[in-house]
C-alpha cells in the first residue's frame, strides 16, 4: 500500500492519519521523523545518491534506428551502381561516414569502397567493449552507403595497427536490427578474421597524420637502496613531443630540468666486480640540471605480416 506522498504507508503513515496521531505525528518506525528530520533524511538520501555515481561517467549517445534499403523492384534506381565509378562521390561517402562515426565518438581511419562491398577502418578510443564500436561502425555505413552496397568489412585499428576484421552482411542486419536475440544472431552470422596490414587504394582520413601532440609539466624522480640514505628525490620540469608522420611511425623525446632534489649527492661508490646498473644512476644525475630523457624513432608492424 502506497502512501498520498507515494511512500509506503506501513513505513511512513500520512501525519493526520490515527497511527501517526498516536505518536504525536511522528513516524513510529524512525524516531526522527518531524519536518526537521524527514528534512535530514532527504539530505541524507541525496548523499548517498551522489556516492553511487561514478568519478567520471561514461557518456553513451544513443545511435539513430537502422536505415532499411528499399525494395530494389520497387525504386531500382536506389541500387544503381554508377557511383562507383565517381572518385568524388567515394568522397563525399568518405566524408558522410566519417560524420556520423564521429557522433558516436569514433575516427575513422580509412575506407574502401566498391559497388557491392565496403571495407572501413577505424579508431575506437570511446568504448571498452570492442563489440560496441563494431555496431556502431555497422550502422554507420547502412545508414550513409547505397544500397547496393552488401558486406560490409570492419576493422579496428590500434596503436596505428590493423586488428581482426568483423565481416557482416548489411541483409543480416536489416533482419536481425529488432530480435530480441539480435546480438547471437548476428555473431552466428558474422565472419571473424585476419586484417591485411595496409589498405591500399583507400580514402583515407586526412585528419589523422601528419600528428603531432607535446605537454610541459612536473616531475619526481625518486632513487631507492642507497645505504646512505634510502630514498633520495629530485624533481623538476619536464617537457615530451611526439610526431607521427604516418601510421605506425613515432618519432618522440623528453627534456627535463632539475630543479631541486639529492640523487646526484651520493659519495659512496660500488665495489661490485659485476656490471654497474643502478648503482651507477648518480652519476648521471651529477652530469647536469638539463638533459635529453629519452629520443627515439619507432616503427610497429604486425610481425606475422
Amino acid at each position: 500500500m502506497v502512501g498520498p506522498s507515494g511512500r509506503p504507508s506501513h513505513l511512513f503513515p500520512h501525519p493526520t492519519s490515527k497511527r501517526a496521531k498516536a505518536f504525536g505525528g511522528r513516524n513510529p518506525c524512525l524516531p526522527f521523523a518531524s519536518s526537521a528530520g524527514r528534512q535530514s533524511l532527504r539530505s541524507v538520501n541525496r548523499l548517498g545518491r551522489g556516492r553511487r555515481q561514478p568519478l567520471n561517467p561514461v557518456k553513451i549517445t544513443p545511435v539513430a534506428p537502422l536505415k532499411v534499403r528499399p525494395n530494389r523492384a520497387a525504386s531500382p534506381a536506389a541500387w544503381d551502381t554508377q557511383w562507383a565509378a565517381s572518385t568524388n562521390q567515394q568522397r563525399s561517402l568518405r566524408d558522410q561516414v566519417k560524420e556520423v562515426l564521429a557522433a558516436s565518438d569514433l575516427s575513422l581511419v580509412a575506407l574502401k569502397l566498391d559497388s557491392a562491398q565496403a571495407e572501413l577502418r577505424l579508431r575506437n578510443d570511446q568504448y571498452q567493449a570492442p563489440a560496441v564500436a563494431v555496431g556502431r561502425a555497422a550502422r554507420a555505413l547502412a545508414w550513409v552507403l547505397p544500397a547496393s552496397v552488401e558486406t560490409f568489412r570492419i576493422v579496428l585499428v590500434e596503436g596505428g595497427l590493423a586488428q581482426s576484421a568483423v565481416t557482416v552482411r548489411r541483409s543480416d542486419l536489416e533482419a536481425l536490427a529488432y530480435d530480441p536475440q539480435a546480438a547471437d544472431a548476428l555473431l552466428a552470422v558474422a565472419g571473424i578474421g585476419e586484417a591485411a596490414p595496409r589498405l591500399p587504394d583507400a580514402l583515407e582520413n586526412d585528419d589523422l597524420y601528419p600528428d603531432f601532440a607535446w605537454s610541459i609539466g612536473p616531475y619526481v624522480s625518486p632513487s631507492y637502496f642507497d645505504p646512505e640514505e634510502p630514498v633520495r628525490l629530485d624533481g623538476g620540469i619536464e617537457a615530451t613531443a611526439a610526431f607521427r608522420p604516418a601510421p605506425g611511425w613515432t618519432i618522440a623525446g623528453g627534456l627535463k630540468h632539475r630543479l631541486f632534489g639529492n640523487v646526484g649527492d651520493k659519495s659512496q661508490e660500488s665495489n661490485s666486480v659485476l656490471p654497474h646498473v643502478r648503482t651507477d644512476g648518480p652519476r648521471y644525475a651529477n652530469e647536469g640540471d638539463t638533459f635529453i630523457d629519452n629520443a627515439y624513432v619507432s616503427k610497429q608492424w604486425k610481425a606475422g605480416n
